[in-house]
């Protein structure tokens, strides 16, 4: 999806997705590493982490119909991340 010119005030998908991140894998990447940051620096449950990101990758698995393998490689890279950020701030 290719933005306009002129961008609309509350077009999310043309914000986000072409302009922040530049394509729907990277933002996935991003969205994913910056939820299990925030998860790991409010020291959130394991299992409440892992609901959330289970109901987020079904989300995102609508932007990304084509990139199954890309999904779940990520959702893994960023369970590491969660538990690496979690140990290393609960010293």
């Amino acid at each position: 999806m290719v933005c306009s010119d002129f961008i609309e005030p509350l077009d999310l998908r043309c914000i986000l997705l072409n302009i922040f991140a530049g394509s729907v894998e990277l933002f996935i990447a991003l969205s994913l590493f910056f939820f299990a940051g925030l998860a790991a620096y409010f020291k959130m449950p394991n299992v409440i982490f892992f609901v959330m990101m289970g109901l987020f990758l079904i989300i995102m698995g609508g932007f990304a119909i084509g990139a199954i393998w890309t999904l779940i490689f990520l959702s893994i890279g960023s369970l590491i991340f969660f538990w690496i950020l979690k140990k290393i701030m609960d010293r």
